[in-house]
């Protein structure tokens, strides 16, 4: 029984290193068919302990690579 377990173990090992040494890299990218030049993005934050002078926007996209401070256009009240 053992030895059965070893050699399934050793087919299992082998498989899977295959399996790592031949993955492929895939890189997909979507669109947006949007073609508008400016979005509107509604939100709505209640700070009670903080003024509206020390808040700030920021927005990253999804690689956390490009960040744009988008505070100027945001009307607070």
């Amino acid at each position: 029984m053992s030895l059965c377990a070893m050699i399934i173990m050793a087919l299992l090992f082998s498989a899977e290193t295959l399996a790592f040494a031949k993955s492929k890299i895939v890189t997909e990218i979507a669109m947006d068919d949007n073609t508008a030049t400016k979005i509107q993005l509604n939100f709505n934050i209640t700070l009670y302990a903080l003024q509206c002078d020390y808040v700030s926007v920021d927005v990253w996209d999804v690689l956390g690579t490009n960040r744009q401070n988008v505070t100027k256009n945001i009307e607070k009240w």
